[in-house]
């Protein structure tokens, strides 16, 4: 799946690259430095919460064009989601699920955290989400 993204005035495609199998030990690493633990878990954690269908699952590891990255439940099929605190109800794909959850992660660490690398990851992966054909749905739940 692509996006697009401006850089220099010129439109480019924000592409995503799965992790290969034997990479995915140092991808989280590279991303969020020492604090892959308790992001890894705190993903689990939130989807979870927001999704009585989730109950874990094999995750795949995407990087983005734009220095970006994202953790996607691998299912087919929909996820039923709600979200009490900004009353969002409603269905999405397990990788649009997934990528709101990331964004809604990354935003938390960014206050939380006080490091200006996961507001910039926040935005890179926001910038990817935008072109989603969920698109809305990722947005409505994160906002």
């Amino acid at each position: 799946m692509a996006a697009l993204f401006t850089l220099n005035g010129k439109r480019n495609r924000i592409i995503r690259h799965k992790c290969p199998d034997k990479k995915r030990a140092m991808f989280l690493p590279r991303f969020v430095g020492n604090k892959y633990h308790t992001y890894e878990n705190a993903i689990y954690d939130f989807l979870g919460q927001i999704s009585p269908g989730y109950n874990g699952g094999y995750w795949e590891f995407y990087s983005l064009s734009n220095g970006g990255f994202y953790m996607s439940l691998s299912k087919k099929g929909f996820l039923e989601i709600e979200q009490p605190s900004n009353n969002y109800k409603g269905t999405m794909s397990a990788d649009a699920a997934s990528i709101a959850a990331n964004l809604y992660i990354l935003g938390h660490f960014a206050i939380t955290v006080h490091e200006k690398w996961f507001s910039r990851s926040f935005h890179r992966l926001r910038d990817y989400a935008i072109q989603h054909p969920e698109a809305s749905e990722i947005l409505r739940l994160i906002d």
